[in-house]
């Protein structure tokens, strides 16, 4: 391992190369100290396990996931709303046929025990197009998580959450387009305050409006996503694209922010 400094930081480089599209951060663990999950496009993912010192070390037995290439992105949420971070991997494979798994997307719910079990095809978000990303957001504000499928070539998907452990795909009654495929980025947030989320992407609309009911109302933007912040405190998501940071006009709208710690 190399390591490169800088003013304030040091950079740690890792021995062994992979082709990551995505990687994600979280305590897989739960002991308190953030991991790393890097989706690998040619083989199987790789997890790194942070050993309380600054230091990530791989570690295939911190969760184990398919052997399969193919991973594009990967997104970590309580899908079963038991307390326990479950992980949705979005998968695409190039020149991959209609029915090939390399491009199943897999969902693996969290057992509890430092174990994880993938049930994508009995939670019916199992979806067989070429996956860029998706996002994972309670559009319907009913307490449990949903996830939008940003495909290429099949159409894309809004699985509704039916707090049972299984997901409907709604997409044909949402508003959205499902077959403007082709976005290789999608990012959920409030931009308006109406309590509602919404989802920014590189979609022939470029924000969708939530109505809350797993409904949306499209709306060009002269931009498509990027990283997500509030830069000027005034409680309104700003975005930073292409070096450019646009600032989000506020309303009359209300907000509330807090500092978590521990």
């Amino acid at each position: 391992m190399s390591t490169i400094s800088g003013e304030n930081y040091i950079e740690k480089v890792q021995p062994n190369k992979i082709f990551s599209q995505r990687s994600t951060m979280f305590d897989i663990d739960g002991d308190g100290h953030l991991d790393a999950f890097v989706c690998n496009d040619t083989g199987a993912s790789k997890a790194y396990r942070n050993d309380g010192f600054g230091n990530l070390i791989e570690d295939p037995t911190l969760i184990i996931t398919s052997e399969l290439s193919g991973n594009y992105s990967a997104i970590w949420s309580d899908f079963n709303n038991d307390g326990l971070a479950d992980l949705y991997i979005s998968k695409c494979k190039a020149e991959a046929l209609p029915g090939n798994p390399l491009r199943t997307n897999l969902l693996y719910q969290n057992n509890g025990n430092g174990s994880f079990s993938e049930v994508g095809l009995l939670a019916g978000v199992d979806d067989n197009a070429q996956s860029w990303t998706s996002v994972v957001e309670d559009f319907d504000n009913d307490g449990d998580m949903d996830i939008f499928v940003v495909n290429h070539d099949e159409k894309n998907r809004l699985y509704r959450n039916n707090d049972d452990g299984t997901f409907t795909d709604v997409i044909h009654i949402s508003g959205i387009d499902a077959l403007d495929l082709g976005a290789f980025e999608a990012v959920g947030g409030d931009f308006n305050n109406d309590g509602f989320v919404d989802i920014m992407s590189e979609l022939s609309f470029q924000l969708y409006l939530g109505n809350g009911d797993l409904t949306f109302s499209g709306q060009h933007l002269p931009f498509t996503p990027g990283a997500l912040g509030d830069f000027n405190e005034d409680g309104f998501l700003d975005v930073t694209y292409r070096s450019q940071l646009w600032m989000n006009n506020p309303n009359e709208n209300h907000y509330i922010k807090m500092i978590l710690k521990g």
